[in-house]
């Protein structure tokens, strides 16, 4: 009768680790440990969930190997774009464009040649802007009205805050107000 016991409780310590090994591991340096898992989100079983991600549209050219119009996300950098399009040219300036900015919808990216006189201001100034989102300080100090102070808020503004989205964003750098937009917005791109 009393083997009958033993015999039990050994079958019922089989089923019992059994069971831990099924649900998690034994690690003898921990003692027992169960991993179940777990999710981040309650989700009904009618209810999908989907991740919407949104797409903007960048023409990148210039000394890329595969200048085009590009879709990608829009919280995009520009080396992310650039590494879609197959990499830089060997004769590339690297240092003519911030690899390292965000991208906008419908942004035309000029990465210029070495030795190569057009940049991205250059192209602005061909059509007579400067460039709110890639222009340096001093190309942004030849706005009427906008000298070192001004122009380095702008560049504080879209370093700290990203690019800006439309030109009337300028109006929220500090400093910068409606009649001061008024002077330059015939004057200034993205």
């Amino acid at each position: 009768m009393k083997s009958k016991w033993v015999y039990s409780g050994i079958i019922l310590l089989v089923v019992l680790l059994s069971g831990l090994f099924y649900m998690g591991q034994i690690n003898k340096e921990d003692g027992i440990r169960i991993e179940t898992e777990k999710s981040s989100k309650a989700v009904d079983d009618d209810q999908e969930v989907f991740e919407t991600v949104n797409k903007i549209y960048i023409h990148l050219y210039g000394a890329v190997k595969n200048p085009d119009v590009y879709e990608v996300s829009e919280d995009a950098r520009l080396f992310e774009v650039i590494k879609i399009a197959g990499g830089l040219l060997e004769d590339a300036a690297k240092g003519s464009v911030n690899l390292a900015r965000k991208v906008v919808d419908g942004e035309q990216i000029y990465v210029a040649f070495e030795g190569d006189e057009q940049s991205a201001y250059a192209m602005d100034t061909i059509q007579g802007k400067v460039s709110l989102n890639q222009g340096t300080k001093e190309q942004l100090m030849t706005l009427t009205g906008i000298g070192e102070v001004r122009a380095s808020a702008i560049i504080k503004h879209r370093t700290q805050k990203g690019p800006f989205i439309k030109i009337e964003d300028i109006m929220l750098v500090e400093g910068i107000k409606e009649a001061m937009f008024e002077k330059i917005k015939d004057d200034i791109g993205l």
